[in-house]
C-alpha cells in the first residue's frame, strides 16, 4: 500500500471518529473533540503535501 492510500484510510477513520466524538460530547468545544480535530487536520495537511501524481488511486 502506498503512502497516499495509507493517509487516505487514516484520514477517513479520523473523520469518522471526530464525528462520533462531536455527537457524544455535544460540540467542538470539548478538549477530546478538539484533540481529534487537530489529529484530523494533521492528516489532511500530510495528504495535501503529497504530489498530485502520487495521490491518484491506482487504475
Amino acid at each position: 500500500m502506498d503512502n497516499a492510500a495509507f493517509i487516505r484510510i487514516r484520514t477517513e477513520r479520523a473523520r469518522r471518529k471526530l464525528h462520533q466524538m462531536q455527537m457524544q460530547y455535544g460540540g467542538f468545544s470539548h478538549p477530546k473533540v478538539l484533540r481529534q480535530s487537530v489529529e484530523l487536520d494533521k492528516l489532511l495537511n500530510n495528504y495535501s503535501n503529497i504530489p498530485m501524481q502520487e495521490r491518484r488511486p491506482p487504475a
